[in-house]
C-alpha cells in the first residue's frame, strides 16, 4: 500500500491508477485510485459498481458495507489461480465462460464446493448440486 500511495501522490494527473484486485478496490480508491479492473464485476457487476461509485464518491461508510458483504467472494474467488474460480463461478450461475488452456486446470473438487457453496450463500444459484 505505500509503493501505491507513493504513486498516487507523485503521478501526472492524467495518469489513473486502478485496482487490480478486488479486495483491493476500497483501500485503493481511498488512497486516490480511479476504480478496479475487476474479476468478481463479471459475476455480479451491479454491486462492484456500487462499491466503486460509492468509495469514489467518499460515501465510505456504505462502501465499507458494501466491501465487507462482499468479501467472502473476494476471497473464494482467488482460491485458486485466476481464470479458474471465477470461470467456474459463471458456469455454477448458468453462464457460459470456455474452457482454459495449458498450464491452467480445472478447480480441485474440494474447493469446487467451497465455491459453490459461497455462490449459494450469495443466492446467486439456487439449490442446484454441482454435476
Amino acid at each position: 500500500m505505500s509503493e501505491i500511495l507513493h504513486l498516487i501522490t507523485r503521478k501526472h494527473p492524467q495518469f489513473l491508477v486502478y485496482a487490480g484486485d478486488d479486495i483491493m478496490t476500497l483501500p485503493m480508491i481511498a488512497l486516490g485510485a480511479s476504480g478496479i479492473i475487476s474479476v468478481v464485476s463479471n459475476l455480479i457487476p451491479d454491486q462492484i459498481v456500487s462499491l466503486v461509485n460509492a468509495s469514489l464518491k467518499g460515501q465510505f461508510d456504505l462502501s465499507r458495507e458494501i466491501h465487507q458483504r462482499l468479501i467472502p467472494l473476494f476471497k473464494i474467488l482467488f482460491i485458486e489461480t485466476n481464470p479458474s474460480p471465477i470461470k467456474t463461478a459463471m458456469e455454477f450461475c448458468g453462464f457460459a465462460s470456455g474452457g482454459l488452456r495449458l498450464p491452467l486446470c480445472s478447480m480441485s473438487a474440494e474447493n469446487s464446493q467451497l465455491l459453490h457453496q459461497v455462490l449459494k450463500e450469495f443466492q446467486l444459484i439456487k439449490g442446484q448440486e454441482i454435476k
